[in-house]
């Protein structure tokens, strides 16, 4: 899509650049700062400019938002049953371990009819084996997954849900989540066969844990150890099994995904040089003279004229600015006059009411060349400042005002000259 991007900069800031030459007096194609020439430009003078483009080709961002649920193969599961003999090796001994073993893809869980209202919407039940192992005695599954987000997420927020018969202990990038409470993992005798009553088999309670703060852009890994309460009665009787999702969202940010650089359009810098440039002429006008416009004459409507100290070169545009006031009559606080308005009184002035007036017969007014000229602005302006922009002849202009009686007349107006860029 176009974009407009500004720089400014200070035209006295503008400097003078030239080629560097080498020692046997060869151009380099390096540009560098011509110290012999004054710094800043003006109005009419031209710079050149080099510009040079980077564009990227950017990828849209976009969010993300799905779940990972526990089905068939989605964990890997170690066995653990408890060693009743050796009380060294009884309970598991926590996060991280380490354990031993050889992990089984998951499986999905037999599921008990009393599970029903305790599942994980779009999850299964699954277990190390459709039936529980060993299910005379308390034992133990080792749960972990591992996923992954692009490395470029942000603003990563998630929430896990989960339930177990009978009990879980969970852990995200090594972080504790939360466990299956009122069941317990980990109990607080090497050997522990009577299981919890009621409620506190912990299959009748969903958890659900907030884990924004946890996960990661890139890899994370989900550890679950769970717990089965030995109970006599075989797996149909005592089954094990875990169930969960893990809904997360992120957003991933524009992508750059190709990047060109180019020079503009341009002239090529002479010599050897890779860049390219164009010429701008500043715009705006200076002061080239200076006029000091004066009320007098000879005769009625006969003024003495000034003329400009220099030529105005033909078809060039300029501006005249003129300022100032200058006596045309000794009446008191009346008979002043600008370059296009004269303060007259009463009896002077149209239907017999003082104040600034501009003459239909445009006397009084400072002239160019002989002729009158609508100043702007062509209202009165109580700073006396008025403007026009004429185009050079070739000669001296020349002003005059008209009177038709010199001989009170005094004061002058100034008239600046400036030279505008076409």
């Amino acid at each position: 899509t176009p974009t407009e991007v500004h720089y400014e900069i200070p035209l006295g800031d503008i400097v003078a650049y030239k080629m560097e030459l080498n020692k046997k007096d060869k151009p380099t194609g390096k540009m560098i700062v011509d110290g012999t020439v004054a710094t800043g430009v003006g109005p009419c003078e031209p710079v050149y400019i080099a510009a040079h483009a980077v564009v990227d080709m950017i990828e849209e961002g976009y969010s993300v938002s799905d779940c990972l649920v526990s089905g068939i193969g989605t964990d890997n599961v170690l066995l653990l049953v408890e060693d009743t003999i050796t009380p060294a090796l009884g309970y598991p001994v926590g996060h991280p371990g380490p354990y031993s073993g050889t992990t089984v893809p998951s499986v999905l869980a037999w599921t008990h009819s009393a599970w029903g209202p305790y599942g994980v919407a779009g999850a299964e039940w699954i277990s190390s084996s459709l039936y529980t192992e060993d299910t005379d005695n308390n034992t133990w599954r080792l749960f972990t997954r591992s996923f992954t987000f692009p490395t470029n997420a942000t603003n990563i927020t998630g929430t896990l849900t989960m339930n177990c018969d009978n009990a879980e202990d969970v852990y995200l990038n090594s972080q504790f989540v939360g466990d299956g409470s009122p069941a317990i993992v980990y109990g607080a005798s090497i050997k522990d066969v009577t299981p919890p009553s009621g409620p506190a088999h912990g299959w009748s309670s969903v958890e659900s844990w907030d884990v924004s703060s946890i996960l990661n852009a890139g890899n994370n890994d989900l550890w679950t150890m769970t717990r089965n309460y030995a109970w006599s009665g075989g797996p149909e009787q005592n089954p094990g099994g875990l169930i969960y999702s893990l809904c997360y969202e992120y957003d991933i940010p524009d992508t750059v995904i190709a990047t060109e650089t180019a020079w503009g359009n341009g002239t090529d810098f002479e010599h050897p040089n890779w860049a390219m440039y164009f010429e701008y002429t500043i715009q705006g006008c200076y002061s080239v003279d200076t006029v000091t416009v004066t009320p007098f004459g000879t005769a009625k409507d006969m003024p003495i004229p000034t003329y400009s100290n220099i030529p105005l070169e033909i078809g060039s545009q300029y501006r005249l600015v003129a300022s100032g006031t200058y006596r045309f009559a000794n009446w008191g606080e009346y008979g002043i006059a600008d370059a296009s308005w004269n303060y007259r009184d009463a009896a002077h002035a149209p239907g017999g009411v003082a104040g600034w007036y501009q003459q239909a017969s445009t006397r009084l007014q400072v002239w160019i060349d002989g002729a009158a000229v609508t100043w702007q602005p062509s209202s009165f302006n109580p700073e006396h400042i008025y403007t026009l922009d004429v185009t050079g002849g070739g000669s001296p202009l020349k002003f005059t005002i008209m009177d038709d009686a010199y001989g009170d007349n005094s004061g002058s107006l100034t008239v600046e000259i400036y030279r505008c860029c076409e």
